[in-house]
């Protein structure tokens, strides 16, 4: 789902930007946390599989509803569901993942 802000000039409902500047900087990157729910057995060889790949910062294991838990970011510019799409979701063995957004409090 995509968060929209109110109509453009002309009428049509538009996505918000995200974050590409930080107080006038360079474009920095998007933080999100995954929350992934693994098939059962799996969630070892999800872990590895997403080590190879190296797109995450940290990885833990949790309890509770979701097996394993990714901070990343998400490349500036780039979009954040898609990302989490082709590059964790579609991982085999994750059943599902749950997405937070991270914003600048300061």
């Amino acid at each position: 789902h995509r968060l929209l802000r109110g109509p453009a000039q002309n009428g049509d409902w538009e996505a918000p930007a995200l974050s590409t500047e930080a107080h006038g900087r360079h474009p920095v990157p998007t933080c999100i946390f995954v929350q992934l729910r693994c098939h059962p057995g799996k969630t070892y060889d999800v872990a590895d599989a997403l080590a190879l790949r190296e797109i995450h910062s940290e990885m833990y294991s949790t309890s509770g509803d979701y097996d394993l838990l990714l901070k990343v970011y998400v490349p500036a510019g780039e979009d954040v569901g898609r990302f989490v799409n082709d590059h964790i979701s579609l991982t085999d063995g994750v059943d599902r993942t749950l997405t937070t957004l991270t914003f600048s409090a300061f």
